[in-house]
Parts: C-alpha cells; sequence; structure tokens
C-alpha cells in the first residue's frame, strides 16, 4: 500500500495482518487491508491527484468502535463495530487527502478504491 501513495499514521506489529489468519479480520477478504494501531486511534491517508469521482468499499471488523472515512477533514461516511464492508462514493481533485482513522477499539478494513478521472 506504501509503495502506491498511502501513509500510515503508525508502525507496529499490527498495521499489516496476516489474513485470513487473524483474529482481528474475521470475515474479510485476503485481498483486503486489515490493520489497527494498538495503542492509541490509526489513520491511513491518501494525497490524490487528478479530478474526478471515486468509490471506496472500507469497513470495521471489529465489534466495537468506528472507522471515519474523510476527505479533507470533512466527514464522508462511518463503519461501525462488525462492518467489514460500506460503500463511499466521493468527488475530487488534485491535493484532495483521504483520510480513515480508527476510532480506538476498530480495525480499519479496505477492500477495494476505484477512481474514475474526468
Amino acid at each position: 500500500m506504501e509503495s502506491n501513495g498511502w501513509a500510515f499514521a503508525w508502525d507496529d506489529d499490527y498495521d499489516f495482518l496476516a489474513l485470513p489468519d487473524s483474529t482481528y479480520c474475521s470475515g474479510v477478504a485476503s485481498t483486503s487491508f486489515c490493520g489497527f494501531q494498538h495503542p492509541g486511534a490509526g489513520a491511513i491517508s491518501l494525497a490524490l491527484s487528478g479530478a474526478g469521482s471515486a468509490t471506496i468499499d472500507f469497513g470495521n471488523s471489529w465489534a466495537s468502535g468506528l472507522v471515519t472515512l474523510y476527505m479533507n477533514g470533512t466527514q464522508v461516511a462511518v463503519a461501525e463495530g462488525s462492518t467489514p464492508s460500506r460503500v463511499a462514493t466521493f468527488e475530487f481533485q488534485s491535493g484532495d487527502e483521504l483520510v480513515l482513522v480508527e476510532d480506538p477499539m476498530a480495525v480499519i478494513v479496505i477492500n477495494h478504491i476505484d477512481f474514475s478521472c474526468s
């Protein structure tokens, strides 16, 4: 993910969890990202270039907490506990920043993201 521009706000044993063997990533496909910061609230960000729309399938594989999707600091969507898949679509332009934040005791899941540039 980092080689594709994603930046992690943490670096510990839980940033990339092995799937499907992880207790924390129950019900998450082996092709998805699953991870969290412990202790604390982890965040993953992506600086966007170009302009268009994007659709992201993200979620929270843990039974509690929230995973929140932000665009330039504005909340776009939330995945509550035991919601490994939540789909959100948004418009973007160069310089926008996409951020996923896990409220403590949540697990960030990124299943898929599609970009459609204009």
